[in-house]
Protein backbone atom coordinates (compact mmCIF):
# COMPACT_ATOMS: atom_id res chain seq x y z
CA UNK A 1 0.00 0.00 0.00
CA UNK A 2 2.83 2.32 0.98
CA UNK A 3 4.30 2.70 -2.38
CA UNK A 4 1.19 2.03 -4.31
CA UNK A 5 1.61 4.50 -6.76
CA UNK A 6 5.56 4.80 -7.04
CA UNK A 7 6.70 5.55 -10.23
CA UNK A 8 10.60 5.44 -11.25
CA UNK A 9 11.36 5.80 -14.33
CA UNK A 10 14.89 5.79 -16.03
CA UNK A 11 15.21 9.15 -17.32
CA UNK A 12 18.46 9.21 -19.04
CA UNK A 13 22.50 8.50 -18.73
CA UNK A 14 25.73 10.48 -18.44
CA UNK A 15 28.88 9.14 -19.47
CA UNK A 16 31.30 9.96 -16.23
CA UNK A 17 35.06 10.56 -17.46
CA UNK A 18 36.51 10.62 -13.62
CA UNK A 19 39.98 8.10 -13.46
CA UNK A 20 38.13 5.29 -15.39
CA UNK A 21 34.78 6.03 -17.49
CA UNK A 22 31.70 4.80 -16.70
CA UNK A 23 27.99 5.42 -17.16
CA UNK A 24 25.77 6.60 -14.49
CA UNK A 25 21.53 5.95 -15.29
CA UNK A 26 19.59 8.46 -13.71
CA UNK A 27 16.33 7.18 -12.11
CA UNK A 28 13.80 9.72 -11.62
CA UNK A 29 12.16 8.35 -8.19
CA UNK A 30 8.35 9.42 -7.70
CA UNK A 31 6.57 8.51 -4.22
CA UNK A 32 3.39 10.22 -5.43
CA UNK A 33 2.85 13.42 -8.32
CA UNK A 34 4.30 16.73 -6.05
CA UNK A 35 7.03 13.80 -4.15
CA UNK A 36 10.44 12.58 -6.10
CA UNK A 37 14.00 12.75 -6.56
CA UNK A 38 16.62 11.73 -8.94
CA UNK A 39 18.99 8.85 -7.86
CA UNK A 40 22.02 7.91 -10.04
CA UNK A 41 22.85 4.10 -10.54
CA UNK A 42 25.95 1.95 -12.09
CA UNK A 43 24.76 -1.17 -14.35
CA UNK A 44 27.08 -2.78 -11.31
CA UNK A 45 24.81 -1.01 -9.21
CA UNK A 46 21.79 -3.23 -10.79
CA UNK A 47 23.57 -6.31 -10.60
CA UNK A 48 24.38 -5.71 -6.85
CA UNK A 49 20.89 -5.42 -6.06
CA UNK A 50 19.56 -8.26 -8.14
CA UNK A 51 21.67 -10.76 -6.19
CA UNK A 52 20.74 -9.17 -3.24
CA UNK A 53 16.87 -10.00 -4.24
CA UNK A 54 18.03 -13.60 -5.89
CA UNK A 55 18.89 -14.21 -2.13
CA UNK A 56 16.05 -12.70 -0.17
CA UNK A 57 13.48 -14.46 -3.07
CA UNK A 58 15.06 -17.31 -4.56
CA UNK A 59 11.81 -18.25 -6.87
CA UNK A 60 11.32 -15.15 -8.19
CA UNK A 61 13.63 -14.60 -11.21
CA UNK A 62 14.13 -10.61 -12.73
CA UNK A 63 16.27 -10.32 -15.77
CA UNK A 64 18.89 -7.75 -16.12
CA UNK A 65 20.29 -6.89 -19.19
CA UNK A 66 23.27 -8.67 -20.06
CA UNK A 67 27.04 -7.45 -19.49
CA UNK A 68 28.75 -6.57 -22.87
CA UNK A 69 32.29 -7.50 -23.04
CA UNK A 70 33.98 -6.90 -26.35
CA UNK A 71 32.18 -3.87 -27.98
CA UNK A 72 31.34 -0.52 -27.16
CA UNK A 73 29.76 0.04 -23.51
CA UNK A 74 29.49 3.59 -24.45
CA UNK A 75 27.61 3.49 -27.83
CA UNK A 76 24.39 5.53 -27.65
CA UNK A 77 22.10 2.61 -29.14
CA UNK A 78 23.77 0.33 -26.90
CA UNK A 79 22.97 2.51 -23.81
CA UNK A 80 19.60 3.06 -24.98
CA UNK A 81 18.64 -0.59 -25.20
CA UNK A 82 20.48 -0.83 -21.60
CA UNK A 83 17.77 1.92 -20.46
CA UNK A 84 14.76 -0.40 -22.07
CA UNK A 85 16.30 -3.52 -20.16
CA UNK A 86 16.80 -1.91 -16.94
CA UNK A 87 13.47 -0.27 -16.89
CA UNK A 88 11.87 -3.74 -17.10
CA UNK A 89 13.71 -4.66 -14.28
CA UNK A 90 13.38 -1.55 -12.11
CA UNK A 91 9.32 -2.61 -13.31
CA UNK A 92 9.08 -5.85 -12.46
CA UNK A 93 10.81 -5.08 -8.77
CA UNK A 94 8.32 -2.05 -8.04
CA UNK A 95 4.99 -4.21 -9.17
CA UNK A 96 5.45 -7.02 -6.88
CA UNK A 97 4.75 -5.90 -3.05
CA UNK A 98 6.99 -8.00 -1.37
CA UNK A 99 9.94 -7.17 -3.13
CA UNK A 100 9.49 -3.29 -3.06
CA UNK A 101 8.96 -3.06 0.20
CA UNK A 102 12.43 -5.00 0.49
CA UNK A 103 15.33 -3.28 2.80
CA UNK A 104 17.55 -3.38 -0.61
CA UNK A 105 15.13 -2.33 -3.16
CA UNK A 106 14.41 0.64 -0.05
CA UNK A 107 18.07 1.23 0.25
CA UNK A 108 18.46 1.11 -3.82
CA UNK A 109 16.10 4.08 -4.50
CA UNK A 110 16.40 5.87 -1.52
CA UNK A 111 12.94 5.36 -0.01
CA UNK A 112 13.59 5.74 3.56
CA UNK A 113 15.88 8.42 3.31
CA UNK A 114 15.02 10.69 0.29
CA UNK A 115 18.55 12.69 -0.50
CA UNK A 116 17.58 16.44 0.82
CA UNK A 117 17.08 19.33 -1.84
CA UNK A 118 20.91 20.62 -0.82
CA UNK A 119 22.63 16.85 -1.36
CA UNK A 120 20.90 17.10 -4.54
CA UNK A 121 22.33 20.44 -5.22
CA UNK A 122 25.73 19.39 -4.62
CA UNK A 123 25.04 15.94 -6.92
CA UNK A 124 23.81 18.28 -9.36
CA UNK A 125 27.62 20.43 -9.41
CA UNK A 126 29.17 17.51 -9.31
CA UNK A 127 27.52 16.77 -12.70
CA UNK A 128 27.89 19.77 -13.92
CA UNK A 129 31.41 19.91 -13.28
CA UNK A 130 32.22 16.57 -14.76
CA UNK A 131 30.01 17.79 -18.33
CA UNK A 132 31.77 21.10 -18.01
CA UNK A 133 35.26 19.12 -18.82
CA UNK A 134 33.75 16.73 -21.48
CA UNK A 135 32.19 19.76 -22.98
CA UNK A 136 35.54 21.36 -22.66
CA UNK A 137 37.80 18.34 -24.12
CA UNK A 138 35.11 18.08 -27.03
CA UNK A 139 35.46 21.45 -28.14
CA UNK A 140 39.60 21.09 -27.82
CA UNK A 141 39.16 17.88 -29.88
CA UNK A 142 36.61 20.15 -32.66
CA UNK A 143 39.63 22.71 -32.64
CA UNK A 144 41.57 20.40 -33.59
CA UNK A 145 39.92 18.73 -36.21
CA UNK A 146 39.22 21.54 -37.70
CA UNK A 147 42.77 23.12 -37.96
CA UNK A 148 42.97 19.12 -39.41
CA UNK A 149 40.29 19.82 -41.87
CA UNK A 150 42.08 23.13 -43.05
CA UNK A 151 45.30 21.88 -43.11
CA UNK A 152 44.16 18.58 -45.66
CA UNK A 153 41.94 21.26 -47.39
CA UNK A 154 45.09 23.47 -47.86
CA UNK A 155 46.80 20.23 -49.13
CA UNK A 156 44.69 19.87 -52.10
CA UNK A 157 44.55 22.67 -53.32
CA UNK A 158 47.95 22.53 -53.36
CA UNK A 159 47.83 19.16 -55.14
CA UNK A 160 44.97 20.70 -57.81
CA UNK A 161 47.10 23.16 -58.82
CA UNK A 162 50.08 20.94 -59.22
CA UNK A 163 47.85 18.62 -61.00
CA UNK A 164 46.50 21.45 -63.43
CA UNK A 165 50.36 22.71 -64.23
CA UNK A 166 51.41 19.20 -64.91
CA UNK A 167 48.07 18.70 -67.14
CA UNK A 168 48.80 22.65 -68.94
CA UNK A 169 52.17 21.23 -69.46
CA UNK A 170 50.94 17.93 -71.03
CA UNK A 171 48.23 19.19 -72.73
Amino acid sequence: EEFEGLRVPIIGYEIMEQRARYTLFKIHVQVEADEGWFVFRRYSDFQRLNEKLRNLFPTFRLALPPKRWFKDNFDPTFLEDRILGLQAFVNNVIGHVDIVDSDPVREFFCLDDPPDPLDRLEESRALCESLEECVYNLRREVLEKNHEVESLKAELARSKARQEELERRLG
